[in-house]
Order: C-alpha cells, then sequence, then structure tokens
C-alpha cells in the first residue's frame, strides 16, 4: 500500500498552515479533495525561470489536490493570494 500525504506535513518552511480534507463518492468521481492554506512561511518559495522568477509557495497561498481512488496521478493547483492559478 502507497502511502499518501496531502497534509503537505513535510515542508519546512511552513510554520503555520490550516488544512481541510473530503472524501467523495459519486458516480462521475470517487476520491479526496484536500486543501493547505498556507498561512504563515520562513521564507517563500521562488523557482528562478529564465524569462521571470515563480512564487511556488507563501503567505496565503492555497494547494488544491484531487487525488482519485482508480488512478497513480495526483491533480495540484497552487492558488495565489489573488486566487489565481
Amino acid at each position: 500500500m502507497k502511502r499518501k500525504r496531502l497534509d503537505r506535513d513535510v515542508w519546512w518552511d511552513i510554520i503555520g498552515k490550516r488544512y481541510i480534507q473530503k472524501t467523495v463518492k459519486r458516480a462521475d468521481f470517487e476520491g479526496h479533495l484536500s486543501v493547505l492554506y498556507i498561512d504563515k512561511m520562513k521564507e517563500p518559495t521562488v523557482w528562478e525561470l529564465p524569462d521571470d522568477p515563480v512564487t511556488v509557495c507563501d503567505e496565503g497561498m492555497k494547494r488544491l489536490q484531487i487525488l482519485p481512488v482508480k488512478g497513480d496521478f495526483l491533480i495540484t493547483a497552487m492558488i495565489s493570494r489573488e486566487n489565481r492559478r
């Protein structure tokens, strides 16, 4: 059995967070949904890309994860403070 961690308890830079998770059983989807609210960080995580730096984790951001029961994949979306992808 694989262990799946949706609460990001291994991210050391996050020092304040809230987390909710819901199990969904419907005809069109069965799995888990989670939202991690990032309240406090030691420092933002920024990826330096050739054209522009991208902040991938910072205070006020949210991490939405969708984990289907029947599948070997996970869909993740980081949502900015302004509720943009």
